[in-house]
């Protein structure tokens, strides 16, 4: 659909009683392609609004005769109808501005506003309409693609992680997972497990960049009594609790040479001995790993065995960044956020447009992070992180307007 479909899907609302102001702007709008409607009357737009889905509303501050009026419609238009409001006015004051921003106002412009600058600002208004119009329903339609996986993701990229989640899932094999930190690769290990034949088994979990090798050893291989000291007892390793289930290894990339060839036995073997023990133990696993870097360099330049990333890398998922997941960003935006909690239209673009380098447990924190800020519940531009409200694509007069409007 090109862009003057769009726009001819769209219905906008100019409300004001300067009819020389009315028919000058309906018919600008209407030569580029604008459905336009025009009220003079406050409670005729009213009404007119429950009737009739709009889009965008251009309220000129002029339609009421007190402020107070004005500010009691505005919210009245916020709260009947799903659309953008755009405050219109000829005297350009700051705190009118700020009050209507607090209202629900999406932006506050001079009615001697250059034309082209006006399209613009309904145009990026339109947008976050349709993007909040498309998120609200997500609470109640919007499922992982297997209701045992507890993984949402609309993007073609995450539709092929489903897919290779259900043909993987079953089998026995050893599964590598491959993406950036934070990008949810524990939650991809968990569905597998959830998926596979060994479901009702234990799924046990190591992390091998948060362990000194010291420790990591026992934790895998476990000890008998007197192995070393403060080994007051002996205690099973984790490879041994998974027996019968699924052992997640996380970060595999940070396991040292010398672990790496004891794991190695352990997988071409079937069996382990715990430190400071001379039997064997048959252990019957299924192995899935995680790492954040290319294992295939780190062989290369030998950091990692090439037999070992051989027998790991049997099947392969490769988790996409969240900057890749096109349309993702919004759906997990609202989930995150949770019932009954609204996004501030600027707030949601500047989070479509940050690229996330922490992908979704970034996401996760900001979200938050903005709650805990907010002092409603709508989480606006300013509650989120510097980071965000920096990003390049967002006009700096855009941050800043919000960021005193919401802090005033």
């Amino acid at each position: 659909m090109d862009r003057m479909q769009i726009k001819r899907n769209r219905t906008h609302l100019i409300v004001s009683n300067d009819l020389i102001f009315c028919k000058d702007l309906h018919n600008e709008l209407e030569k580029r392609g604008y459905p336009v409607e025009v009220a003079n009357d406050i409670r005729f737009a009213l009404s007119h609004c429950i009737d009739k889905t709009m889009n965008v509303v251009l309220l000129d501050i002029t339609v009421c005769k007190r402020k107070s009026s004005f500010l009691e419609a505005l919210s009245d238009l916020k709260r009947i109808c799903d659309c953008e409001v755009i405050v219109m006015s000829a005297s350009g004051s700051i705190e009118t501005a700020v009050q209507a921003m607090k209202r629900g106002a999406y932006d506050v412009v001079s009615k001697r506003i250059c034309l082209n600058r006006l399209l613009k600002k309904i145009e990026v208004a339109d947008r976050a309409v349709e993007i909040r119009k498309r998120n609200r329903g997500w609470y109640d339609s919007a499922l992982p693609a297997d209701p045992n996986l507890g993984i949402f993701g609309e993007s073609p990229c995450m539709k092929e992680v489903f897919r290779l989640l259900r043909l993987i899932g079953p089998s026995d094999k050893p599964v590598l997972i491959q993406g950036e930190t934070g990008a949810g690769k524990e939650l991809i290990a968990r569905a597998l497990h959830r998926l596979s034949s060994r479901a009702t088994q234990p799924l046990v979990v190591i992390n091998c960049a948060a362990l000194p090798e010291t420790m990591l050893e026992s934790e895998l291989f476990g000890y008998e009594k007197g192995a070393f000291t403060g080994a007051n007892e002996a205690k099973p390793g984790l490879i041994e609790i998974a027996d019968g289930g699924t052992f997640f290894i996380d970060e595999i990339g940070e396991m040292p040479l010398s672990m790496q060839a004891k794991l190695l036995r352990v997988l071409e073997g079937g069996w382990l001995r715990r430190l400071g023990s001379l039997e064997e133990k048959t252990v019957d696993v299924r192995l899935i790993t995680a790492t954040n870097r290319r294992l295939s360099q780190e062989v290369a330049q030998g950091r990692f065995r090439q037999d070992l990333f051989y027998r790991l890398d049997v099947l392969q998922i490769e988790l996409p960044p969240l900057r890749h997941r096109e349309g993702d960003i919004p759906l997990l935006t609202y989930l995150l956020a949770g019932e009954g909690w609204e996004i501030e239209a600027e707030a949601l673009y500047a989070i479509c447009h940050y690229q996330w380098p922490g992908n979704v447990r970034q996401l996760r924190n900001a979200i938050e992070r903005a709650k805990t800020l907010a002092e409603t519940n709508t989480i606006q531009l300013c509650n989120l992180p510097p980071e965000v409200i920096r990003s390049p694509f967002l006009k700096d007069d855009q941050c800043m307007k919000s960021v005193v409007a919401c802090g005033d």
